[in-house]
């Protein structure tokens, strides 16, 4: 196997948006874990979650 090494540049607002959003999902996990749904995760689009792979998920969490 042939490796090519390539720079990669840093940039620190690109770091802190990508903490940002796993701080989001981390928070997300919490409150699943806690038995509760988050509130900020919506469908994004109308009838998203009809054909959901997680809805089973989603049901058994909110209707604790």
């Amino acid at each position: 196997m042939n490796f090519k090494p390539f720079e990669v540049r840093r940039d620190r607002e690109q770091f802190q948006k990508i903490l940002g959003r796993a701080r989001i999902v981390i928070s997300g996990v919490k409150q699943l874990e806690a038995g509760n749904f988050p509130n900020w995760i919506k469908p994004r689009w109308k009838d998203e979650c009809e054909g959901c792979l997680f809805r089973p998920i989603c049901d058994a969490v909110e209707a604790k």
